[in-house]
């Protein structure tokens, strides 16, 4: 069975609005309590910008790779 994929804004590094990278990942596994939902639309509030910069400027973040997105919309 082919491995399902899914797009996501992710995060390598530390800095600005120019270290996120639009592409597509694994899903990850859904466990017993999740609940998967389509997005259809996401926003960047302030809690994103906080995490994107929030070490020093070309450091890798912790557990690579970080998927940003606090806001969302779907079904």
């Amino acid at each position: 069975m082919a491995q399902r994929m899914m797009r996501a804004i992710r995060q390598m590094v530390f800095g600005g609005p120019e270290v996120l990278v639009h592409g597509k990942v694994a899903m990850p596994a859904l466990r017993p309590r999740d609940l998967l939902v389509r997005v259809a639309a996401i926003g960047v509030n302030p809690v994103d910008a906080k995490q994107r910069g929030g070490g020093l400027a070309g450091a890798p973040v912790p557990n690579p790779p970080r998927i940003l997105g606090w806001d969302g919309a779907g079904w």
